[in-house]
């Protein structure tokens, strides 16, 4: 974060009663997957803390320009100065920070904005969380172990509530049983369908569900449109 600033008037003084005012926010948001989890503050709880007391110590804050640093395929990284002004002279400081934004619509600009917002509000008044914080985490570390948990699903060996569920939905698709356990030893070079790893069930049970969707597709056409109806 970098900081420019006018040296006059009462800009300093007004930062520094925000920062005695907001000391501690519990962070309100979890992010969750498969491999791990961790919680952190909202953008949207931080404004609405900072918000109420920027209005008492008269300050104002608006953005000053963007820059983009980088835009490849989902990911945007910008970095946003932002201006904060006191009312009463005029007096402020510009503040500067990195933003990044990944997603695969058109969000990552928005995403990246908040981010930078976010955080420039949060370096700006010191404003403590608590607990770890989840910018410290290496992403190539959660990435492996992703890697590697779905490594470890590959050996592991259907079980028999699987194999239950699959014989429903085979039946549920009008497949014939015999020919999907044939298709299913041709396509995964097994000898019998309980040698299907994790891995394997799961593409199986959605193959399964894209069939049962087709043919509830043409049950219904054939309900409403049967054969010989002209």
């Amino acid at each position: 974060m970098k900081l420019e600033t006018d040296a006059l008037g009462v800009i300093h003084e007004k930062v520094f009663n925000v920062m005695n005012s907001v000391e501690y926010m519990e962070k309100d948001k979890k992010v969750k997957s498969s491999s791990f989890s961790y919680g952190y503050l909202s953008a949207e709880k931080i404004v609405e803390n900072v918000r109420k007391e920027m209005i008492a110590q008269k300050l104002i804050i608006y953005p000053l320009k963007s820059e983009i640093t980088k835009q490849e395929g989902n990911e945007k990284d910008i970095i946003m100065t932002y201006k904060i002004v006191a009312v009463e002279d005029g007096s402020f400081i510009c503040v500067q920070m990195v933003g990044g934004g990944y997603d695969s619509t058109d969000k990552k600009s928005y995403k990246a904005a908040t981010g930078a917002f976010k955080y420039a509000l949060r370096q700006t008044f010191m404003i403590e969380t608590g607990g770890s914080d989840p910018d410290k985490d290496d992403s190539d570390k959660l990435k492996n172990d992703e890697v590697a948990k779905k490594a470890a699903k590959s050996q592991k060996l259907v079980t028999e509530p699987q194999l239950k569920r699959y014989y429903a939905m085979v039946k549920q698709a009008g497949l014939g049983i015999n020919d999907m356990d044939e298709l299913v030893k041709r396509k995964y070079k097994i000898e019998h369908k309980d040698q299907m790893t994790m891995s394997q069930i799961d593409e199986v049970f959605k193959y399964l569900e894209d069939q049962i969707a087709e043919k509830k597709v043409a049950d219904d056409f054939n309900k409403k449109h049967p054969e010989g109806e002209e």
